[in-house]
């Protein structure tokens, strides 16, 4: 069982709704239980940055989609890759994509920048591999 704001959460949709209420700067307070035990935890709304990413997380290019990234040490790392966007980009999970377009990309914002329509050179490392990849991303025209 799960408290917020000491209210009874039932469902995962009870607790989003819950934490969209609350405003920048202002806390929720939570219970819970663990192994039997009565914890409890507060959670801080921060500010909504459309371009952070929390650490370790995985998220998505717009302009590159059924691939699933992550912050790495130099780059982007694919986490999750389809099988059909494999075969188009040449990328695999573990890759870390450290330019594109020969600008490097240490974050998600920088890798939309460098993406344009057509062709793309990107630098992905495996390992101490490093290899050139010719991604082709879709003009307007032809995504209707």
């Amino acid at each position: 069982m799960l408290e917020a704001s000491g209210g009874k959460v039932f469902t995962r949709g009870d607790l989003r709704f819950l934490a969209s209420m609350v405003r920048p700067g202002e806390s929720l307070p939570l219970s819970y239980q663990r192994a039997g035990q009565k914890l409890t935890a507060t959670l801080t709304a921060g500010r909504n940055d459309p371009q952070a990413v929390p650490a370790g997380s995985t998220f998505r290019l717009d302009s590159l989609p059924g691939i699933d990234f992550r912050k790495g040490r130099k780059g982007l790392v694919v986490e999750q890759i389809g099988k059909k966007e494999k075969a188009k980009t040449g990328l695999a999970v573990g890759m870390e994509i450290v330019e594109i377009n020969g600008k490097p990309v240490a974050d998600a914002s920088a890798a939309g920048a460098a993406l344009v329509e057509g062709v793309n050179q990107v630098k992905a490392r495996t390992g101490a591999d490093d290899q050139t990849l010719a991604i082709r991303l879709p003009l307007n025209a032809e995504r209707e």
